[in-house]
């Protein structure tokens, strides 16, 4: 059966867990509900592994990284287009956006505009520039550099700087808790997992892993719930009613 686009994507991540941790001995599928199978040699399901990303914040949160790279982008194209039709020369540029004062959606057109407009005061320099907080009205962009050259083609492009949050344990717990009430749902198998994956390469995910000892979570279907960092290795979810059990890492 050909995998779906989100199947390929958990198949990656899973590919990368099996390389740090034990599994049983068998043969593994992908599929739904839950999105691996082991089967043994007598075709019995013997583990069922269900796989999410455990994201910091909701997506649908205005201050998630989710929502606001998706407004970053929207400010650079249109900046991209205003400082093009005044006659812009075609240079490099990265721009970074300040963590703290958000980009508000009612807000882009003016960002935009701000930045096109500042943009095109420098452009004719042909030294290179660097400059932090270089827009004073505009305190969403913390960061411009150019390089003093020109290009066959407009070249902007969004420079980086992220802080890493300590795990979000309060996120943990609630996801959990929802993955466990679907559970019921998922095909039966012999022993289920939970894991949690942590892409180390996305900033909407990237988190400090770290679980006390003094947190647990509610028995739930799950035999074993794991979190896997995809630069760091793996921990584990203390249960209430479970002894921890030895984390690999």
């Amino acid at each position: 059966m050909q995998l779906t686009e989100n199947q390929k994507t958990e198949k990656e991540y899973f590919d990368l867990f099996r390389q740090r941790y034990e599994l049983p001995q068998g043969t593994i599928t992908f599929s739904d509900k839950p999105d691996v199978v082991i089967f043994d040699e007598n075709n019995r399901r013997i583990l069922g592994i269900e796989i999410a990303n455990l994201y910091i914040n909701d997506g649908n949160a205005t201050d998630s990284e989710q929502k606001q790279r998706v407004n970053r982008r929207r400010v650079l194209d249109l900046a991209e287009k205003i400082y093009l039709s005044r006659g812009g020369r075609r240079i490099e540029l990265f721009i970074g956006f300040c963590q703290e004062n958000l980009i508000k959606p009612k807000r882009i057109e003016q960002i935009a505009e701000d930045l096109a407009a500042h943009v095109l005061k420098i452009s004719a320099l042909s030294d290179a520039y660097y400059c932090y907080a270089p827009i004073d009205p505009t305190p969403e962009i913390s960061f411009l550099s150019h390089d003093g050259n020109e290009y066959p083609k407009l070249r902007w492009d969004l420079w980086h700087s992220y802080s890493t949050p300590l795990l979000n344990v309060p996120r943990v717990k609630a996801m959990v808790e929802r993955k466990a009430k679907k559970a019921g749902h998922y095909t039966s198998c012999e022993a289920n997992w939970l894991l949690l994956i942590v892409d180390f390469w996305d900033p909407a995910q990237d988190q400090w892993m770290h679980w006390s000892t003094d947190e647990s979570v509610e028995k739930t279907p799950f035999d074993r719930i794991l979190i896997f960092h995809t630069a760091t290795g793996i921990i584990e979810v203390t249960q209430l009613s479970q002894e921890p059990k030895e984390n690999h890492v």
